[in-house]
Formats: structure tokens, sequence, C-alpha cells
């Protein structure tokens, strides 16, 4: 919880994207972007469905990552 959210309130969440890297040996899952959502989000009294709400910011931060780690030597 932030600052001036209650326990049943709305709040705003942390959304961590993980990217699977393959190497030579073994696959893992690296943290590639973790981000809070700028609205809250009521999941006692109602329906909202986070990932999706946020799909379109979640989607363009990936690709922005992505566009970075190709211009990296």
């Amino acid at each position: 919880m932030g600052p001036g959210e209650g326990h049943f309130s709305e709040h705003r969440y942390m959304i961590s994207a993980y990217v699977l890297r393959t190497a030579d040996d073994f696959d893992a899952y690296y943290l590639e972007d973790r981000f809070m959502t700028v609205r809250k989000y009521d999941l006692v009294d109602s329906n909202d469905d986070v990932l999706a709400s946020e799909r379109q910011e979640i989607l363009s931060r990936l690709w922005r990552v992505k566009s970075e780690s190709e211009r990296r030597p």
C-alpha cells in the first residue's frame, strides 16, 4: 500500500515484466521493467482487471526496453 491507501480502498499496483533469456547452457528469466500504475484499482468491489487495463502501457514499455537493448553493442 502506498501513502493515502487504506486496506480496503483503491490501490495502485506494481507491475513487473520478466523476459526469458537463453544462454548456451541454461535459460533464465530476468526482470526487465517494473512500474507502479498511475490509476488506482478497486479489486474488492469491482471486476477491475489491472493487467488488461494496463496492457498498452506494459507493451509500450517492453518495446522501449527491447529497442534499447538492440542499440547496445
